[in-house]
């Protein structure tokens, strides 16, 4: 389904990336795709690197609220 809530598409943006984390990835950001669906849904991507790369981002509350405001 949908989700409507703001905090709730930040908060999985950031449980995800936290996942990938914890499994050795870099987060290297988020990205909106920009295109809405039938039902105006816009979808997001989590940019992953593989293995703890220099660039990824520290601070994964706030660059999900530049993406999810």
């Amino acid at each position: 389904g949908v989700v409507r809530s703001a905090e709730d598409r930040r908060r999985a943006l950031v449980d995800v990336a936290s996942a990938a984390r914890d499994l050795g990835a870099s987060v290297r950001g988020f990205a909106s795709s920009g295109l809405p669906g039938p039902k105006g849904n816009l979808e997001t991507f989590v940019w992953l690197a593989e293995g703890a790369r220099a660039g990824g981002l520290e601070d994964l509350e706030a660059a999900a609220r530049e993406v999810e405001p």
